[in-house]
């Protein structure tokens, strides 16, 4: 009973704000413009997503609402402007701080729940075998590039979650040898994007248990239970100087049918890590005699240059397409679960006296130490994966493997396997015209024992508007990095009218 009132209780909520965006964009038009010299378009759409859970004592979320402006114009042959402003409710953030409505480079917790953004922005200057291009950009250059910078974790959503930065992108095409070169340069480190720890896809790895216990054996004594006392704080980012720029390079040539790609990556690393900076306070009661243990701790994330090599493929044959991509990462560092952080604190060792402070109590004495476990390992990371795509009439499937090993592993207690393999099944399918599409997806990593599909379904009424509804179900070990969502099973219904 009470999940069908919450039920109600969505869509209810999502017949109000979808009538009310309707209203408003049933007055709105898409604009095209054309002279002889300026062709232009601009239009856009009204999104709303409504998630119900399927158990009730995880974290809720309410409907959220995505309102889209595109702006596309071009200026004679060789100047084209491209740009993207939304604005939105996200129903997910479930204590958001809402200090600013403008979501910019410097947050990898935006904590808000109504927001403002320019995912992308650019001009691109056209010459026979020259593009350049400047301004907020996405970039896509496989799917192990470090490029892909995304809102993390967040796999609920089938909408594009790349992240758009400021960046300058030259692309010089060599016919005579039919070979593309392309160069990025990105002049300021942009970082990824994490919910806050209240919010429903927070990940669970970040989250430290309430209480410990330290081993005798760590400290010879048998100690009470340490409460943890959790803060995430914000990043520090790199200074915006040129040392701390990205840059990133691609070269690609076409062989009658085959697409062969090589890249290089120099900058910061897109997948999450974090370190952490405690203090242990002591509290000793006198009378009667007691001793209490608690833990401050204060994790950030934790950025850090690193160097990828890369190479891709993809060849055609009628229906067929062949894809194969490698990437050899040097320097990335790879997380411990902060959930086994009594395993973490066996590497506890008792102070020095410099470090010890101590403040008073009314019965008794504090004491204060710092104490910082290390939560992250360096190391080199090989990452191969093969794909195969196949199209008969309106239908699309594709198979895609992934293979990753951790090089130099010794044990650490990573949240990564030293190795995992990956199968990724998908289907996409049109029917009555395309107004009807259907897709679904499958994840199954046999090493963490995760399994995910998403099925959706995507309806035209119009062509203006259109109605989708979704499934996702995850199951995995606890301990792994989409396993640790396996609880958040939802179905959702989006509402879509574009113009």
């Amino acid at each position: 009973m009470k999940h069908s009132c919450e039920v109600r209780r969505a869509f209810l909520w999502a017949e109000i704000i979808f009538c009310a965006g309707l209203c408003v964009a049933s007055h709105v038009h898409a604009v095209d413009l054309e002279t002889s010299f300026f062709q232009g378009f601009l239009g856009g759409s009204f999104e709303l997503r409504t998630p119900v859970r399927f158990e009730l004592d995880t974290a809720k979320e309410l409907p959220s609402l995505l309102a889209r402006l595109r702006c596309d114009g071009s200026f004679g042959e060789h100047l084209a402007i491209h740009s993207i402003l939304e604005a939105g409710y996200d129903g997910a953030a479930r204590n958001p701080k809402n200090d600013r409505l403008l979501l910019g480079f410097d947050n990898v917790y935006p904590s808000t729940d109504r927001y403002v953004q320019v995912p992308e922005a650019y001009v691109t200057l056209v010459f026979p075998s020259l593009d350049v291009r400047f301004g907020i950009q996405k970039f896509s250059w496989g799917n192990l590039s470090p490029l892909d910078l995304r809102h993390l974790f967040d796999v609920s959503s089938s909408m594009d979650r790349k992240i758009g930065v400021p960046a300058l992108r030259v692309s010089y095409l060599c016919s005579m040898i039919e070979t593309t070169v392309e160069a990025i340069w990105i002049p300021f480190f942009v970082p990824y994007r994490l919910p806050d720890p209240e919010d429903r896809w927070y990940p669970q790895l970040l989250r430290t248990p309430e209480t410990v216990v330290i081993p005798p054996s760590v400290v010879g004594i048998t100690l009470p239970p340490v409460a943890i006392s959790q803060h995430n704080d914000e990043a520090r980012l790199p200074s915006k100087t040129m040392g701390h720029s990205e840059f990133g390079l691609r070269i690609s040539r076409t062989i009658g049918s085959l697409d062969l790609g090589v890249s290089y990556f120099n900058g910061y690393d897109r997948m999450p890590v974090v370190t952490g900076q405690g203090t242990v306070i002591s509290a000793f009661q006198l009378m009667p005699p007691a001793l209490s243990l608690s833990y401050d701790f204060h994790i950030l994330p934790f950025f850090h240059r690193m160097h990828v090599y890369g190479v891709d493929m993809a060849y055609s044959l009628s229906n067929i397409t062949l894809r194969a991509e490698g990437a050899y990462t040097r320097g990335r560092y790879f997380n411990v679960g902060l959930n086994a952080l009594s395993d973490i604190l066996e590497e506890f060792t008792l102070p020095q006296a410099s470090d010890i402070t101590t403040s008073p109590l009314q019965n008794g004495l504090c004491l204060h130490f710092p104490f910082s476990p290390r939560l992250a390992y360096q190391k080199d990371f090989l990452s191969l994966g093969a794909g195969i795509d196949y199209q008969w009439g309106n239908h699309l499937l594709t198979f895609q493997t992934l293979g990753n090993q951790i090089l130099g592993y010794h044990g650490e207690p990573l949240v990564y396997e030293e190795f995992e393999f990956i199968l990724l099944v998908g289907l996409h399918s049109r029917f009555l015209e395309d107004t009807l599409q259907a897709e679904a997806g499958l994840v199954i990593n046999p090493m963490q024992e995760f399994v995910l599909t998403r099925t959706e379904l995507t309806y035209a009424v119009t062509d203006q508007f259109s109605l989708a509804a979704q499934l996702l179900l995850l199951n995995g070990k606890a301990e792994s990095p989409f396993g640790q969502f396996r609880r958040n099973d939802q179905v959702s219904v989006t509402f879509k009218y574009s113009f």
